[in-house]
């Protein structure tokens, strides 16, 4: 049997994907397999939650789990595992309101929780793995004057980690392949 009459038989779809990494464009090959209803369902659910909640880690948790990415093969515990050290720790220097400079410490929390940052900013965390401390932004505190950049930087970092090795462009590829599951019209 040819790989392609495989695939087909698996209803697995080959995509090519594109993404930006360290200011390159680079692409790759990428194996999807359309998810069941069922799960195109619930996957489609943690994007539309509640009071416009959108849980885009427990969306890319599903895809995963439900080996949406066929190849290659991903899972968040490997994507933690497997990350380099240098990749999961930032530190930027920025001039604050008052004109005194600062260190923005930043650590990657995981990559569930990343992608939940992607969509809620205010969830950021610092790099001991707190919460960010908002009275840090504070009239005449280090972070003052500071705040949109601060998350700038923040949303930086979490996206060129995600970037790495086109994981971003895969998950979002599957997703849209779960969200066509259940709208497709034949």
């Amino acid at each position: 049997m040819s790989d392609l009459q495989e695939l087909l038989e698996n209803h697995q779809i080959k995509r090519t994907i594109t993404w930006s990494e360290d200011g390159e464009t680079k692409t790759k090959e990428v194996v999807l397999q359309e998810p069941d209803a069922r799960t195109a369902t619930q996957i489609i659910d943690k994007m539309a939650g509640a009071n416009n909640t959108m849980y885009f880690g427990d969306a890319m948790g599903l895809i995963l789990d439900n080996n949406v990415v066929v190849n290659p093969k991903l899972s968040f515990a490997d994507l933690n595992k497997n990350l380099p050290k240098e990749d999961a720790q930032k530190s930027v220097e920025l001039t604050n309101a008052d004109g005194r400079k600062v260190t923005l410490y930043m650590k990657f929390p995981d990559y569930r929780q990343a992608f939940n940052i992607l969509m809620f900013a205010q969830k950021t965390v610092d790099g001991h793995g707190k919460k960010l401390d908002w009275d840090w932004f504070n009239d005449h505190q280090k972070g003052y004057g500071l705040t949109m950049e601060a998350m700038k930087q923040a949303i930086d970092f979490i996206s060129d980690v995600l970037n790495k090795e086109g994981v971003f462009a895969t998950l979002l590829e599957a997703f849209q392949l779960s969200a066509k599951q259940i709208t497709r019209v034949r």
